[in-house]
């Protein structure tokens, strides 16, 4: 379309969240914790998982929750999705000791306040 300029949505990674990115290696003991973690399950395409990781980053404390991202992208994290039934990105899921309390594909204001 001539004449519309087009606004690029930032990546994931561009967003420069501060979220450590899990590995399957390390996904077992982290989300063990019996510290809440929350776990974003994203492809670094994926505009809406941009947003939904903005929406954590700026709304949870992270002093009571640990916040992760596991890349759907990577073989890696691929494996991990796989493990869990991920089938939609993103999708997000609240962890504490091991059970997933928690999941949804978008950080619903209802989840926030369970936390």
């Amino acid at each position: 379309m001539e004449g519309i300029a087009r606004k690029s949505v930032p990546s994931f990674n561009a967003l420069n969240t501060g979220m450590t990115i899990l590995t399957s290696d390390q996904f077992d003991a982290v989300v063990g914790q019996t510290k809440p973690t929350i776990v974003l399950f994203a492809g670094r395409w994926s505009s809406l998982g941009s947003l939904v990781a903005f929406k954590i980053i700026t709304t949870l404390d992270q002093d009571k929750v640990s916040i992760y991202q596991v890349d759907i992208d990577s073989p890696d994290g691929a494996n991990v999705a796989e493990r869990l039934s991920i089938r939609q990105s993103p999708t997000v899921i609240l962890f504490k000791a091991g059970v997933p309390l928690l999941r949804d594909t978008d950080l619903t204001d209802e989840m926030i306040q369970s936390i």
